[in-house]
């Protein structure tokens, strides 16, 4: 598969000023938090689809701009935007990847696009993320097969209790939660869409 990179380094500097398009009065979140809630619904993704920061919650599927991650993650260290040539019913869609300290996400826009992207993966570390049940890093495994009983563990090659463990879910069956245990203990968590 070939691919064309363009890649686009930011810097770690944070511009005061918010985006024209982004809704400067706080009476306004409410009304922002209610679409994406509505976004993730209708994409069959269950209020488990959502990952909540200190400033605000990254929605599985949702669009890059009706979250607002700028001001939810501030400046991404990294940004790489990726066009997809050779990849079957995938060609001339963009793969966009923005990394942070702790945390890393993909967006996809399916071709002729571009221009406006959607979450399909998200892998933290961050130590103040939570999934939407209060699992967080740091909580054990057993916290975690009581918040979330229906979790199995992932067939990924590890044994014994560390390794993944993921949480399907019924109405989108190639969307998951991952758990990463090490030592007992949850060290990372991702939300992962897959094309079929």
């Amino acid at each position: 598969m070939v691919w064309v990179i363009l890649i686009i380094a930011i810097g770690c500097t944070h511009d005061p000023e918010p985006p024209p398009d982004h809704p400067s009065e706080e009476g306004q979140q409410p009304e922002v938090e209610a679409s994406l809630q509505e976004e993730a619904s209708q994409q069959g993704i269950s209020d488990d689809g959502i990952l909540h920061f200190s400033e605000g919650r990254v929605v599985l599927l949702a669009y890059e701009d009706e979250m607002n991650l700028e001001e939810i993650l501030g400046t991404p260290l990294m940004e790489e935007t990726v066009i997809l040539e050779n990849a079957d019913t995938f060609t001339g869609s963009h793969k966009k990847t923005l990394i942070y300290q702790d945390t890393r996400l993909i967006l996809f826009s399916p071709p002729q696009g571009g221009r406006r992207f959607y979450l399909i993966n998200i892998e933290t570390e961050n130590q103040r993320v939570t999934t939407n049940r209060g699992i967080g890093l740091g909580h054990t495994l057993d916290d975690l097969m009581l918040a979330y009983p229906e979790v199995t563990r992932s067939m990924d090659g590890t044994s014994g209790t560390n390794g993944r463990y993921e949480f399907m879910f019924e109405d989108n069956p190639y969307t998951y939660l991952f758990f990463y245990i090490e030592e007992g203990k949850v060290v990372k968590l991702q939300l992962l869409h897959e094309f079929t």
